[in-house]
């Protein structure tokens, strides 16, 4: 599981690749970390991935691993596509510690 789901934590891993456990060969690469708003309370966030034409992931939660954290479960929605790929969004909106 990843130790800190937070803002910081993702950026330093966009243009890296995420395995997704349970599917063969099936990578999602994180290009964005966007939107970020801060409250006292709150921190909200979202992550752009895309994923190769050969293998749509429908919406969903998946089980995403990276080599720099060992897992965990994301809920993706497909976005977008292209000739070339699929983008999914995922959306943190994460309570903060008083």
């Amino acid at each position: 599981m990843f130790i800190n789901l937070g803002f910081e934590e993702f950026e330093k891993l966009v243009n890296t690749k995420f395995s997704v456990n349970g599917f063969e060969n099936v990578e999602l690469e994180l290009f964005e970390v966007t939107d970020r708003k801060v409250t006292p309370q709150q921190e909200m966030f979202s992550l752009l991935f895309r994923g190769s034409k050969d293998h749509f992931l429908e919406q969903r939660i998946y089980d995403l691993s990276n080599e720099q954290f060992s897992s965990a479960e994301i809920f993706l929605v497909p976005i977008g596509q292209n000739d070339e790929v699929f983008t999914y969004q995922a959306v943190f909106n994460r309570l903060l510690k008083s």
